[in-house]
């Protein structure tokens, strides 16, 4: 039940990230159980290199031991998707950047439409943190968290993010 749980939410935050879902698919090993950190690494490992897509995701996780997968999260899934290009050009601009925490946070001046994109996001995000969390018997914070250090890592030139000690810095 754990694995099915994580690997539905894993599968829907993979899709915040995945613009293409045609990318060809690696298979993934299925495995029985997984630590929060181990879950996080595999599942960011595959979304960083574009090798998986949501579907496959969902599938390799839990098929072997649930059978046939449903869709993974269509609602959320497919509301950030259409989010990303906003949430990209909102960084791009560096009027939001990443916190620590592993959510979008203002940094500059935003129009009431921008306000609420960033607050949707963050709602989005928070649901799939839980998620994990809870499959993982973790708490939301250090999910968050190890989030966030999977996006400063990947993210862009020029992006803004926050350290660890709460200083906002431009990524080199």
């Amino acid at each position: 039940m754990h694995r099915r749980l994580l690997a539905l939410f894993l599968a829907t935050a993979l899709a915040a990230c995945v613009q293409d879902n045609t990318a060809p698919v690696r298979p993934l090993t299925a495995t029985t159980e997984l630590s929060l950190d181990d879950a996080l690494r595999r599942f960011y490992g595959e979304l960083d290199r574009g090798s998986a897509s949501v579907d496959a995701v969902a599938k390799e996780l839990i098929e072997p031991a649930a059978g046939p997968v449903p869709p993974p999260g269509a609602a959320v899934q497919a509301q950030l998707a259409q989010r990303l290009p906003a949430v990209d050009e909102l960084k791009r601009r560096q009027v939001v950047g990443e916190s620590h925490r592993g959510y979008l946070e203002q940094r500059g001046t935003l129009q009431p439409l921008e306000e609420r994109t960033v607050s949707d996001e963050n709602a989005d995000r928070r649901t799939i943190y839980e998620a994990i969390a809870a499959a993982q018997k973790a708490g939301v914070e250090l999910v968050g968290r190890r989030r966030a250090q999977r996006i400063a890592l990947n993210s862009a030139r020029g992006m803004l993010l926050e350290g660890g000690d709460g200083v906002w810095y431009e990524k080199p």
